[in-house]
C-alpha cells in the first residue's frame, strides 16, 4: 500500500489535540477537528500519531481494507471483558469466521420472515386502536429502550418477554446511563470512554443473567414448530460447518447483537421522533403518504417498497445523527497516507458525524430535508453502518423495525410539535440525545 493508492489527494494537516471538546463530547470534537484541518487532521500523543479524518473517500478506502494494514482500536479490544469474543471484538481471520457463519440469518429476506412478529411486538408497544384524542407520551430513552428490548427479543428468541423480565432489563439499561461519579466528586473521571467501560462492567453482568433463561428455552424450541433467530444461526453453523460455536461464545454472540441492537434502535428511534417534532411538516407529509395508502391496516412487506417518504426520514435520521458517530482504526503496519507517515499503533478516528454534517458533501446539511434523498445522495457519504466487511450485520433487523415502528406511529397519531425540545448530543461509542425529554403523540 503505498500514497498513491489512496483515492484522496487531500493532506493531513498538522493540528493540537483539542481535549476540552474531545472529552466532551468525542463525535463533535473529532469532526470539529477534521473540518478545521480541511477534512483530515494529524495530531501527536505520547509518540503516536490520531488522525481525524472527515474524508468521505479516505474513510471509505480504509474500510474496505481487509485487515491488512488497519485493525479494530485498543478501545474497542478493551470490550473484551464485557463482551468476550465475538462481533465486537475479534478481527482477522477469526473475525471473518464468526461474521460468515451469522450473516446468512441477517439478510434482508431472513429478517422479511419475522415481518409479522415485528408488528406484533410494535402494536403491544405502542397500544392500538387508541380512543381519538388520546395523548400518548413517549419518554426517550426509557419507553423507546423498553420498546426495543420487546421488539429484538421477540425476533432474536422467538417470543416477547414477558412484562417483568422486560422491566428487568430496562432497569439494567437505565443504570447503565446514569452518572458514573457524583457532581463535584474528586473521584470524577474525565474520558467518555473510561465512564461508558465503567458503567458497563456491572450492566453486562446484569444482563447476561437476564438472558440465559431465555435463550436456554429458545434453543430448545422445535424449528419445525417455532422460529427464531437464534435458531436460525444455530442452523446455519451446523449448515456450513464453518465456526461451531462454544456454549460460551454462543452466549457472547446473543448478549452482544442484545446489547448493541437495543441501544443503536432506541437511539435512532429517539432521534427519529425528536426531529419530527421539531419539523412536524414532515410527520404530515408522511401522514398524506401512509394514510391513504394503509388506512389503519398493518403494513406489508409489498408496502414499504412503496413508502419512498418513510425511508427517506429514517435517511435523513441517521444522516445528521447517525447512532455510531466514529470509527476507530489502528494501525498493524507502516504506511504512508494523506502525506503522513504512520506505523503500528497509530490510531485513526473515522468521523461519520463528520461526512454526513459536511457542507462539502451535502448542501445545508444542519436543515432537516428528507427529500435531499431524491437527488443528494452520492456513494461513501452516507454510512451510517459502515462499509465493507465490518459492515453492522444487524442493519435490515435495524432498518425494518425503525420503518414499522414509524409507520405504525403515522398511521394511529399526530405528533405534538415542539420547538423547545433539545437536538444536543452526547458520545461515547453511541451518539444519543443529551437530554431527557417526552414526544407527545395523539390519536387520530
Amino acid at each position: 500500500m503505498s500514497e498513491t493508492s489512496c483515492p484522496s489527494d487531500r493532506s493531513a494537516v498538522e493540528t493540537p489535540i483539542d481535549r476540552r471538546a474531545i472529552l466532551s463530547n468525542p463525535a463533535i470534537g473529532i469532526a470539529q477537528m477534521a473540518y478545521r484541518a480541511g477534512g483530515i487532521a494529524a495530531s501527536n500523543v505520547l509518540g503516536n500519531k490520531i488522525l481525524q479524518i472527515a474524508d468521505a473517500l479516505l474513510s471509505a478506502w480504509i474500510q474496505y481494507d481487509r485487515d491488512d494494514f488497519f485493525c479494530r482500536s485498543r478501545q474497542q479490544k478493551q470490550l473484551n471483558s464485557m463482551f468476550g469474543t465475538g462481533l465486537l471484538t475479534e478481527e482477522g481471520r477469526d473475525w471473518a469466521q464468526i461474521h460468515d457463519s451469522v450473516n446468512n440469518s441477517f439478510t434482508r429476506k431472513n429478517i422479511n420472515k419475522y415481518h409479522e412478529q415485528i408488528l406484533d411486538s410494535i402494536d403491544a408497544n405502542i397500544g392500538h386502536d387508541l380512543p381519538s384524542n388520546q395523548t400518548l407520551q413517549v419518554q426517550l430513552g426509557e419507553d423507546t429502550v423498553g420498546w426495543s428490548v420487546a421488539t429484538i427479543s421477540t425476533v432474536l428468541f422467538g417470543k416477547r418477554l414477558n412484562s417483568e423480565t422486560i422491566s428487568q432489563f430496562l432497569d439494567a439499561f437505565l443504570e447503565q446511563n446514569k452518572p458514573a461519579h457524583q457532581p463535584g466528586s474528586e473521584a470524577k473521571i474525565r474520558s467518555p470512554f473510561a465512564r461508558l467501560l465503567k458503567s458497563l462492567l456491572h450492566v453486562t453482568t446484569e444482563i447476561e443473567k437476564l438472558l440465559e433463561a431465555p435463550v436456554q428455552a429458545a434453543l430448545k424450541q422445535d424449528p419445525q414448530q417455532d422460529q427464531s433467530l437464534l435458531l436460525d444461526i444455530n442452523d446455519e453453523l451446523k449448515r456450513e460447518s464453518r465456526c461451531p460455536f462454544s456454549q460460551g461464545q454462543n452466549r457472547n454472540l446473543v448478549k452482544t447483537l442484545f446489547m448493541a441492537g437495543i441501544q443503536t434502535s432506541s437511539y435512532t428511534l429517539d432521534w427519529t421522533l425528536l426531529l419530527l417534532a421539531k419539523h412536524p411538516q414532515h410527520w404530515q407529509r408522511l401522514a398524506e403518504a401512509i394514510r391513504p395508502q394503509l388506512g389503519n391496516h398493518r403494513p406489508s412487506i409489498h408496502d414499504f417498497e412503496h413508502l419512498k417518504a418513510v425511508h427517506n426520514v429514517i435517511g435523513e435520521v441517521l444522516r445528521m445523527r447517525p447512532v455510531i458517530p466514529t470509527i476507530q482504526k489502528g494501525v498493524t503496519k507502516p504506511l504512508e497516507m494523506a502525506g503522513i507517515n504512520l506505523k503500528p499503533g497509530d490510531t485513526l478516528n473515522l468521523s461519520i458525524y463528520g461526512i454526513h454534517n459536511s457542507s462539502e458533501y451535502w448542501q445545508s446539511p444542519e436543515s432537516f430535508r428528507p427529500e435531499r434523498f431524491e437527488s443528494e445522495l452520492r456513494a461513501q457519504t452516507f454510512t451510517p453502518f459502515g462499509l465493507g466487511q465490518h459492515t453492522c450485520i444487524g442493519q435490515h433487523l435495524a432498518m425494518h423495525i425503525l420503518t414499522t415502528t414509524l409507520i405504525r406511529l403515522v398511521q394511529q397519531f399526530d405528533i405534538v410539535a415542539d420547538d423547545s425540545l433539545s437536538l444536543e448530543t452526547e458520545s461515547t461509542f453511541l451518539l444519543k440525545p443529551l437530554k431527557k425529554q417526552n414526544i407527545t403523540l395523539v390519536a387520530i
